[in-house]
């Protein structure tokens, strides 16, 4: 047999086990074995062992799920649990530990061995490396992904009417979309890398400078720019560049993703805007220069006559040299205020406008609006009346002067376009931050006038526009006010608005932010003295000073009628004492005319018997007060000439008259109760200040006392009747009544009744049920009501009230008459209080005063005020400056400006030297001493030299050559030029102070006074 042919009959041998383990351990398998009872590991391969780097034992039992990654264990130990109890084999992917520490994934694969009758022997189990095929299939999906998310994005790329591009650094431009090569009109080829910079603009490419990126914070930063690219027909347009930069995760590099976005059209419009916002600007500056020079040009002529008219005024006068006058005044003042309307409105449009905070009275000031138009409403019949409720401050801070033009245009126009019914003003407390010290309060202005509809409501606050624009329009103006005002609002932090209804009447709504003022503020009358009427007129509103609450104020009586104009400043009195901060109390007015009103006004005027105000029984222990000369005959000559009594401005006061000479009267009655005498201790230390009155014996009978009311119970109130047809008016006098007794008695010892017509008031009068009331108010347009009314009273047991008519001169004057001629007309307590009606002027009719009073005074009408006025002016000054050596530097190139301020000075008693120029005026300070000059009065516009320069000249002499500035010489300034910041480049220059023209004399004095005389 050949050695190829097959063996016969020969029988396989099987393998031993030493050669079988060889084969084991050298296969790239693990292997193991598993017990049929427990489950656990029972043997491994040396491969096994090699990969783990431990021994067998590490292996055995529990030890091999150690090598297994904690992520995997829980997932292996249900299926092998599950495999192991059901008898089935098992498969999965798990992850072993290598003897580096590193984590490769394995699959296993776990079956039974079982015996030709299906029992199961062994368990058997191998893993699998295939880590390196996970990793690849994973790669591959997620190239597949990216693939895929490049397509979607290169899609939306190629969607967006942007260009999108991305830029790897080093690289330059790595891909950019159909829109770049639409527009550069070339391949993406030609730009790709850093080809694209030959489309920048050169002057923008440095613009292109990416930022550093940091270490680890490499992802997420944004950029951009604006640059110009250009077009492929060779233009260039203006783009928005904007990038992020994002991390390659399979790289670890850098790119920026970015677009450009076309903004050429909203540069060009850019563009546009700001050469239109130039050309604006530099119309807005020639405006301001053109209306800067005609203020300058017409306020010039206006020093001229305002100036001279002072001196004309100076002179003797006939009745009708006065009128005459006093009209050229008139006309004078209203120019001025049409002048600075326009001026103002300039101001605001040009950002120039700044506001003067100051501490005031808001109350003051809203009575002090409402007295200034109370004759424009009495012409026209009309109802003025205001309120404040009692959480507004006394004392605020802000700007007086521009809240009262406000106010004073506000109501004004209210006035103007009302034909009958009633005008309220009102104010309250809208909103207090305690942590910035700041208030917020809404005024509203309400009338029953015309109204407007929303078309007209849109034209309002235009400037130089009016509601009623037609050739026939009733109501003339400028069409500045309401744009002026709001904007003066909106400087002072607030804002305006309207609401009204056609044919409804209208109500115009504003809030202004205040500031809270300190304790120690106590308002001083304000300042100068002789205040003018022009309501523009800025003084010194308040100072700051420390007063000793438990001295006496003691008032000396005027020895000549001319101090009883309105050209003194009554001395300080004390006024009732409530423990609320309202400033509405018992406010007394600041100036000496209108104490002259709230008391006295037209009394003598017109003609009138005295009347008698409530007695005090002499058996209480009130000793009567003498009476005192009266200074009413000193000037009844004067009073009645055709001049006292022709046509007269007159403003609201109050005036107690009696008629029992007219009248058929019990003469006796029951003596009222004196609050002094039967308050209890306590009630006395509290009303200490609520002592008879002595009153002026030239207008009341000469052993009359105002007297505090009785003292009311809880069985027999105090009761009050309010007759007024006018609702707003009505609620305001019953609030003023109701605060007044509020602190002086308890609200049910007060019982106020009202009425809206003088039939109802008839029936309350004459209802026998009714007990008699102790006081009885009046306000009513027809006197002939009034007249039944108090015919009324005096039939019935309403006699002995104390009757109060709320009237106009012209109603005072026919109802007077009326009662000449009638016997027994007028109840035997009847006084007269001019509109509009004040809480001061009720406080004075209750009986509730001060205790110290103006005595002696009497009120003229307005050409006599003026005539007094001025002449107070120059006298005042003359007897505290005038021939005291005082010597004043005039530098002034206006020969009309030279001659009125130097006729001033010379009146005042003041030497004058006279400079046309700034030159001038240095060569005269220069060779003269130092204290040579006491002042210079210096005008800022002139030729050679201008006042600022020789300002400055003097200013730089006086710091190398004085040791202190508080020897340094005052200089005024004086400019027509009320535009600019004159006031600031003033101080600037070293001027002392600034003061514009035309020059109040009265403002002039109290600043040459303050400087001449600083004691």
């Amino acid at each position: 047999m050949g050695s190829h042919e097959p063996m016969k009959g020969r029988v396989l041998v099987t393998p031993k086990s030493s050669l079988l383990r060889l084969v084991i351990d050298g296969i790239p398998i693990h292997v193991f074995t598993c017990s049929t009872l427990t489950g656990q590991v029972t043997w491994v391969n040396q491969r096994t062992m090699q990969y783990t780097g431990r021994t067998l034992q590490d292996h055995l039992g529990l030890g091999w799920l150690v090598h297994m990654h904690p992520d995997d264990q829980a997932d292996y130990r249900k299926q092998w649990d599950l495999a192991f109890d059901q008898g089935n084999g098992f498969t999965g992917e798990y992850r072993l530990r290598r003897f580096d520490g590193i984590y490769r994934c394995f699959l296993w694969r776990v079956v039974p061995l079982r015996d030709l009758k299906g029992r199961i022997l062994h368990w058997f189990g191998t893993c699998t490396d295939v880590h390196d095929q996970r990793v690849a299939k994973e790669n591959t999906l997620r190239q597949m992904e990216i693939e895929s998310s490049e397509r979607k994005y290169r899609l939306l790329a190629e969607a967006i009417p942007q260009i999108v591009f991305t830029f790897s650094p080093g690289i330059g431009l790595t891909y950019a979309n159909g829109k770049w090569e639409t527009y550069a009109n070339q391949p993406f080829e030609r730009t790709r890398g850093l080809g694209f910079m030959l489309q920048v603009h050169p002057e923008d490419r440095h613009k292109l400078q990416l930022p550093d990126l940091v270490r680890h914070k490499s992802a997420g930063v944004s950029w951009q720019n604006e640059i110009r690219l250009q077009s492929g027909q060779g233009d260039y347009n203006w783009f928005l560049v904007k990038c992020i930069s994002v991390d390659e995760l399979d790289t670890g590099q850098v790119r920026w993703f970015g677009t450009c976005t076309d903004i050429n059209d909203h540069k060009l419009l850019e563009h546009k805007l700001k050469e239109a916002h130039d050309a604006a600007q530099k119309s807005t500056e020639s405006k301001t220069r053109f209306l800067s020079n005609m203020s300058h040009e017409i306020r010039t002529p206006l020093i001229g006559i305002t100036g001279m008219l002072n001196f004309l005024l100076d002179t003797e006068l006939t009745a009708e040299q006065v009128d005459y006058a006093h009209t050229i005044q008139q006309s004078a003042e209203s120019l001025l205020v049409v002048i600075n309307d326009i001026l103002d409105l300039s101001k605001v449009e040009a950002g120039m406008m700044k506001l003067e905070w100051e501490a005031f009275s808001l109350v003051a000031m809203i009575e002090d609006a409402n007295e200034l138009l109370s004759t424009l409403a009495v012409q026209k019949g009309l109802e003025l009346s205001f309120w404040a409720n009692e959480d507004v401050p006394s004392i605020v801070v802000g700007d007086r002067i521009r809240l009262r033009q406000v106010l004073l245009n506000l109501i004004g126009n209210a006035i103007k376009f009302t034909s009958h019914g009633e005008v309220y003003t009102q104010c309250s407390l809208q909103h207090y931050d305690k942590e910035e010290s700041e208030l917020t309060i809404l005024f509203e202005v309400v009338d029953t006038g015309t109204g407007f509809d929303a078309e007209e409501e849109a034209i309002m606050f235009k400037p130089f526009s009016q509601v009623d624009s037609s050739s026939t329009r009733k109501h003339g103006g400028s069409g500045l006010g309401l744009v002026i005002s709001r904007q003066l609002i909106e400087l002072h932090g607030g804002k305006m608005y309207c609401k009204s209804q056609k044919n409804k009447g209208s109500t115009f709504y504003f809030t202004a932010k205040f500031g809270v003022s300190e304790p120690q503020t106590k308002l001083h009358p304000q300042t100068p003295q002789n205040e003018v009427k022009d309501p523009f007129f800025r003084p010194h509103a308040c100072t700051l000073r420390e007063e000793d609450r438990g001295s006496k104020m003691e008032s000396e009586p005027p020895t000549d009628p001319t101090k009883a104009t309105a050209t003194n400043t009554p001395p300080s009195v004390p006024l009732l004492v409530h423990p609320k901060i309202h400033a509405q109390e018992v406010t007394l007015p600041h100036s000496m005319e209108s104490l002259h009103d709230v008391l006295l006004n037209k009394a003598a005027v017109m003609q009138l018997i005295p009347p008698p105000v409530r007695t005090v029984d002499k058996s209480i222990g009130s000793d009567p007060i003498p009476p005192e000369k009266s200074t009413l005959r000193a000037l009844d000559k004067s009073l009645s000439t055709p001049m006292a009594l022709g046509t007269r401005r007159l403003r609201g006061s109050v005036s107690h008259t009696t008629f029992g000479s007219l009248g058929n009267a019990s003469p006796t009655h029951p003596t009222p109760i004196l609050m002094n005498d039967l308050f209890t201790q306590q009630q006395q230390r509290a009303s200490q200040s609520l002592m008879p009155v002595r009153t002026s014996p030239g207008l009341l009978s000469p052993n009359i006392n105002t007297a505090p009311p009785r003292i009311p119970t809880h069985g027999f109130p105090l009761r009050i009747l309010i007759v007024c047809e006018w609702p707003r008016s009505l609620s305001t006098i019953v609030k003023h009544s109701r605060f007044i007794f509020s602190t002086l008695t308890q609200p049910s010892h007060l019982e106020i009744e009202t009425a809206t017509s003088a039939i109802e008031a008839v029936q309350l009068l004459a209802s026998p049920l009714k007990r008699a009331y102790d006081y009885t108010l009046l306000n009513l347009a027809s006197e002939q009501q009034i007249i039944s009314l108090m015919r009324t009273i005096c039939g019935t047991a309403q006699q002995y009230t104390q009757v109060l008519i709320v009237t106009t001169p012209m109603q005072r004057s026919l109802i007077t008459e009326h009662a000449k001629r009638e016997n027994g007309m007028l109840p035997r307590y009847c006084g007269f209080v001019f509109k509009p009606l004040r809480r001061s002027k009720l406080n004075w009719y209750y009986g509730i005063t001060p205790r110290t009073l103006v005595k002696d005074m009497v009120v003229l009408d307005t050409s006599q005020q003026r005539i007094l006025s001025q002449k107070e002016v120059f006298r005042q000054m003359e007897a505290d400056v005038g021939g005291k050596g005082f010597r004043v530097l005039l530098v002034e190139d206006n020969p009309v400006n030279q001659k009125v301020l130097t006729r001033y000075l010379v009146r005042v008693g003041l030497q004058v030297d006279v400079a046309c120029d700034g030159e001038v005026c240095t060569q005269l300070f220069y060779s003269h001493p130092h204290t040579y000059y006491s002042l210079i009065l210096c005008d800022l516009f002139m030729p050679v030299k201008d006042g600022y320069e020789a300002t400055r000249e003097i200013r730089e002499w006086e710091t190398a050559h004085l040791i202190t500035k508080d020897k340094q010489i005052p200089i005024i300034a004086l400019s027509a030029n009320v535009m600019s910041d004159v006031a600031e480049k003033c101080l600037a220059s070293g001027f002392s102070t600034y003061i514009s023209k035309p020059v109040n004399f009265a403002m002039l004095s109290d600043i040459i006074r303050g400087y001449l005389m600083p004691h």
